[in-house]
């Protein structure tokens, strides 16, 4: 439970992880939400054109972030690996899906905005008014596509500070006084916090590229292989024989196990294995009896009912 002693380190590990993606998907919602509120000023026409058009605007929005989840898994096995060169390939085959899908989806918005827009209302106040928001929706699906991208490229590294840093300079930084500069004091209404929507974007386009320079990336490989692989809680020492627990997983995590062995310039004298049955389990033993070589492998008969047969295991 997340009361033993033993949790702590873990659950404090979970936590700084969790924390900064959390506050920056809230300064997505509170932006959008306080969009709603600004148009809501002028009027009951031009706020329903804003959620008409909110609704709209997911048809891109959601294949952007289907791809960027999937992104985020595939940097994360990277980085298991180590595999940085793998992880800028990956990311940028992940830009180029999404850059594709914003083209598709600019193109739906230009060419049938207006009868997508009158199937939420016949009220043609709303829908003339919601038709000017259509190139501001156009105009912020390139960036939108980038950064949703490159933001669930850096989730998949764990390293999560620069969500929380990107999110508060673009969305509350920039966002909002754009917002209100366009909007109120520069008399466009809801077509100007439309407008601030592209310039947020924008922005937060810019500073994952940044994040995703070659010299930056370089900077945070050698980051990266600065930090432990597996985690150091895992290695208990009696007598001058290393001992590490719960080493690996999956054929992911034990070909990153396997690596950091040889990198320390460790020689295994023997392994422990067991798994469950409804894993994929031959992958990884199959990579640990490779580097064990003539050490003996021990492969124990658990008392589970998920647990693989120990004869077939062998």
């Amino acid at each position: 439970g997340l009361n033993r002693r033993g949790s702590r380190p873990v659950t404090k590990r979970i936590l700084g992880t969790s924390l900064p993606v959390m506050m920056q998907n809230g300064a997505e919602v509170l932006i959008w939400a306080f969009g709603a509120v600004v148009c809501g000023w002028f009027g009951k026409i031009e706020l329903a054109a804003y959620q008409i058009t909110n609704t709209l605007s997911q048809l891109g929005f959601m294949a952007y972030i289907s791809f960027g989840i999937a992104l985020s898994i595939r940097v994360a096995n990277k980085m298991g690996l180590r595999d940085y060169q793998g992880i800028r390939l990956s990311t940028r085959a992940g830009v180029g899906l999404n850059l594709f899908l914003a083209v598709m989806a600019s193109l739906i918005f230009f060419f049938f905005a207006r009868p997508l827009l009158s199937a939420f209302t016949p009220n043609g106040a709303v829908v003339s008014v919601a038709v000017m928001l259509v190139l501001p929706l156009i105009a912020y699906q390139l960036f939108d596509a980038v950064q949703v991208t490159l933001s669930n490229a850096v989730r998949g590294t764990g390293i999560v500070w620069p969500l929380l840093t990107v999110s508060v300079l673009a969305y509350m930084i920039v966002g909002m006084p754009a917002m209100l500069g366009l909007a109120h004091w520069g008399g466009l209404q809801c077509v100007g916090v439309y407008w601030s929507f592209v310039i947020m974007l924008a922005v937060a386009f810019m500073a994952y590229l940044y994040y995703f320079l070659p010299w930056n990336v370089l900077r945070l490989a050698r980051l990266f292989r600065s930090l432990p692989l597996p985690d150091p809680r895992l290695w208990l020492e009696k007598g001058q024989t290393p001992l590490l627990l719960d080493g690996a997983h999956n054929a992911h995590g034990m070909a990153a196990l396997l690596a950091h062995v040889r990198q320390s310039g460790l020689r295994p004298r023997a392994a422990i294995y067991s798994c469950l049955g409804d894993k994929d389990w031959h992958p990884a033993l199959m990579l640990l009896k490779r580097a064990l070589g003539d050490a003996p492998l021990f492969i124990p008969a658990l008392h589970n009912e998920r647990a693989a047969d120990a004869a077939q295991v062998v």
